[in-house]
């Protein structure tokens, strides 16, 4: 059964016309405990259709943060304009708003399947919800899609991930956490998998893998 909780808009900042960041502070008590990668679900009322809509957002303020939610929302307007996030991009500071306990298993794991700790190298990639840097001619650095920096240049015996490193990426040294859309996803895993990767919902007989990931869209 889904518990609503109230709670109340307590910052907006519009950093693109699709794109902001919006706090939601709890009416009674503080942010409950959470890990960091889980999500709250939030939900308005919406007249025109007479209950409660609501969608789950990653969660970008820290688990210490216990005052409010930071969130990083991205308005949907394509190919139809999203119910919930249109309804928060009309909202204002002060507005009312409802939210549901943060759940969700997209979590950093410290231990390897033995329990022993993982002491590998690990390796964040994001991708859909951002602001990409403005225009700028004298940028030489990476370009394009975040899961290309995975993939060796022509000519290059390295991918732009091991240049940078120092070395080549393993299972042995190398942990991932892939988060995005379904494009970003399956582009890090075409790499991956092939170089002896193996993912969290296909895990070793013995319990060990080397790659998490969470996709949405």
């Amino acid at each position: 059964m889904v518990v609503d909780n109230k709670g109340a808009i307590t910052y907006v900042r519009v950093l693109k016309e699709d794109l902001a960041i919006i706090r939601v502070t709890p009416s009674d008590g503080p942010v409950p405990d959470f890990k960091a990668g889980q999500f709250v679900t939030l939900g308005t009322y919406l007249p025109a259709e007479g209950k409660i809509i609501r969608r789950a957002y990653s969660i970008a303020s820290p688990p210490e943060q216990k005052k409010h939610f930071e969130l990083l929302i991205r308005w949907v307007r394509k190919p139809v304009p999203g119910r919930l996030t249109t309804d928060l991009f009309n909202k204002k500071e002060g507005d009312e708003i409802f939210w549901v306990k943060p759940v969700g298993i997209f979590t950093v794991s410290e231990k390897m399947h033995d329990g022993s700790p993982d002491n590998r190298r690990m390796v964040l990639i994001g991708g859909g919800t951002g602001l990409a840097p403005w225009f700028n001619r004298t940028w030489s650095g990476q370009k394009g899609r975040v899961e290309s920096f995975l993939r060796p240049k022509a000519g290059i015996d390295r991918s732009p991930l091991e240049e940078l490193i120092g070395e080549k990426i393993t299972p042995e040294n190398t942990s991932f956490y892939v988060c995005g859309w379904q494009g970003t996803v399956d582009g890090a895993l075409d790499y991956l998998v092939p170089k002896g990767f193996v993912t969290e919902r296909n895990k070793r007989k013995d319990g060990s893998y080397d790659v998490k990931f969470e996709s949405y869209g």
